[in-house]
C-alpha cells in the first residue's frame, strides 16, 4: 500500500509477513485503498490477491497485477470461512491478500468466530509471509475485540473522521508499526478522489 505520503509510507516499507489492519468509519478507509492500490498496483512488486464484493471486482479486475479475485456469493458463501483460510494456506509466499470481506462477514458470524478467523490470518500471513491488508468498520465491534486484532496485526492504520457544524474533518494515522506511529494527516476530496495531504494540527 504506497500512499504518498512519505512518512506514513516509511513507516509501511519492508513489512515480510502480518496483517496491516485499516480501522475506518464507513468506506472512507476503504476507498483510499482501493484509490492507493488503483495508482500504485505495478509498484508493489508482489502477486495480488482479493477478497471483496463484485463492486469492487468491476473496478480492480482491469489491472493485471491482480492474479485472482475471490468473490463472497459466488466463490464461497458467509458460512463457508473454512474456504478463506485454505485458500490463504496455499497463496505463494510473500504475496499482497486484500481483504475486504470482515465487516459483510460480522454480519453472519459471532464476534468470537471472526476473531478465531482473524487470529488464523495473522498467524498464516506469518508463516506465508503474506502482506494481508483488512478493513474493519469500528462501527461494527465493540472496542474489546478492535483492541484484540490491533494486538494481532504488524500495522494499524486509524481513519478519522470529526463533524462540527457544516465542517467535516477526516484524517489517518499509523497507530502502529514496527518503525512506530506517526500523527495524522488531512484527508480532502479534490476532483472526487479523496487525496492525503499535510499533517492535521
Amino acid at each position: 500500500m504506497i500512499t504518498g505520503v512519505e512518512e506514513i509510507d516509511e513507516k509501511l516499507r519492508n513489512i515480510e509477513g502480518g496483517i496491516i489492519l485499516l480501522r475506518t468509519t464507513g468506506d472512507m478507509g476503504l476507498e483510499v485503498v482501493l484509490q492507493c492500490l488503483e495508482g500504485n498496483l505495478g509498484k508493489i512488486g508482489r502477486s495480488v490477491y482479493i477478497f471483496a464484493s463484485p463492486q469492487i471486482k468491476d473496478r480492480l479486475q482491469k489491472h493485471p497485477e491482480v492474479e485472482r479475485f475471490w468473490i463472497l456469493g459466488e466463490d464461497f458463501e458467509p458460512h463457508e470461512l473454512f474456504k478463506i483460510t485454505h485458500i490463504m494456506r496455499n497463496l505463494p509466499e510473500g504475496s499482497l491478500v486484500v481483504f475486504l470481506l470482515l465487516n459483510v462477514l460480522a454480519l453472519h458470524h459471532p464476534t468470537d468466530r471472526l476473531q478465531s478467523l482473524f487470529l488464523s490470518l495473522s498467524n498464516i500471513a506469518t508463516e506465508r509471509k503474506l502482506v494481508v491488508i483488512v478493513v474493519v468498520d469500528v462501527r461494527m465491534f465493540s472496542d474489546r475485540v478492535l483492541s484484540s486484532f490491533e494486538e494481532l496485526s504488524t500495522v494499524v492504520i486509524e481513519f478519522i473522521e470529526r463533524v462540527a457544524g457544516f465542517k467535516v474533518t477526516r484524517g489517518m494515522r499509523v497507530k502502529k508499526s514496527p518503525r512506530g506511529p506517526t500523527g495524522f494527516y488531512r484527508i480532502e476530496m479534490r476532483d472526487g478522489r479523496l487525496r492525503i495531504s499535510e499533517p492535521l494540527g
